[in-house]
């Protein structure tokens, strides 16, 4: 079947076609013109090329364009001004929380530790604390934005140092925890050094004790009179509580000067022994004694060390404060 060949034409009448040529060549032209006055700088010739209308439309663009690039800057500066304020207002109040409910505290769990913990009481299992997060609360604010809420170079000083006292009171506090560690440990292997000796030093000053009291002049024995008193002392008083000081200078010490003053420890097998837990009970007190006294004297420096902490604070919250 033979297939139709349609053609679709379309006529313009030649005049259309020159009409539409001449008024490309005129727009041409014009740009042109517009061009050849821009590049001389003939500014009044330019404004006679471009009409009324056009000039109004470009001029009105361009004040609106301006005016919304103004009105832009002034909301992000408006912006930025509430950011700042919240910023140092939240600064002031957390700083003003740690100064009072924070390092403060702290400073006095220290104290208290080193003014009232001896070899009697032993050592809490943690240091002293105070669970909170207000440390982070500082830490965790944008650097940046923090030193550009301040304009005084006086307050961004003071912002840097709260920053850095901040920073030295945890590392503070990772050390004690780290040392406080460290001394239970060596505090809990002299304790139970010091209680299986007590226990063998007992039983040996009891048997002793008795066999001196099978001498029938036992009552005017000296050293019968020394140890029967220290094997009472001890079921007495000291049995069960924490009297470690007491034990060591009313119990062991006696016993070991009446043993050096009679010389039995030379001729006696449980004198011999008994001596010679005495000397080793004592070598094992004097070091849990040493061992309180540094631990002491270190909780001291610490407490020392959040005294100058908290007073640094305390400077450059009164200047962050000032108008």
């Amino acid at each position: 079947m033979a297939k139709n060949n349609i053609k679709l034409t379309v006529n313009y009448p030649d005049s259309s076609i020159s009409k539409l040529c001449s008024v490309q060549t005129e727009q041409i032209n014009e740009l042109k013109k517009i061009r050849i006055e821009i590049e001389k700088g003939n500014s009044d010739r330019l404004l006679n090329i471009v009409d009324n209308d056009t000039v109004f439309t470009v001029g009105a663009t361009l004040f609106v364009f301006f005016v919304g690039i103004l009105v832009q800057w002034l909301y992000n500066l408006h912006k930025e001004c509430i950011e700042e304020d919240k910023i140092r207002t939240y600064l002031l109040f957390n700083l003003s929380r740690i100064i009072d409910g924070y390092s403060t505290k702290l400073t006095n769990g220290y104290k208290q530790f080193y003014q009232h913990n001896d070899i009697n009481s032993g050592f809490p299992i943690t240091p002293p604390k105070v669970l909170s997060g207000m440390l982070n609360r500082i830490s965790e604010i944008n650097s940046d934005k923090l030193f550009n809420a301040y304009n005084e170079e006086s307050k961004r000083e003071a912002v840097s140092k709260v920053r850095d006292v901040i920073d030295s009171i945890r590392i503070l506090e990772k050390h004690i925890e780290s040392y406080h560690k460290d001394l239970l440990v060596k505090s809990g292997i002299l304790r139970d050094e010091l209680d299986t000796l007590s226990e063998r030093y007992i039983e040996v000053l009891a048997h002793f004790s008795d066999e001196l009291k099978q001498n029938p002049n036992h009552e005017n024995d000296q050293t019968f009179i020394v140890l029967g008193s220290c094997v009472k002392l001890f079921y007495k008083d000291l049995v069960g509580k924490r009297s470690i000081k007491r034990y060591y200078r009313e119990v062991i010490r006696p016993v070991q000067n009446e043993l050096v003053r009679t010389g039995l420890y030379k001729s006696n097998n449980k004198a011999l022994e008994l001596a010679s837990l005495g000397r080793t009970l004592s070598h094992k007190y004097n070091e849990l004694k040493l061992l309180t006294v540094e631990a002491r004297l270190e909780y001291r420096s610490y407490s020392g060390i959040m005294e100058n902490a908290t007073k640094s604070l305390k400077n450059n919250l009164m200047i962050l404060k000032n108008p």
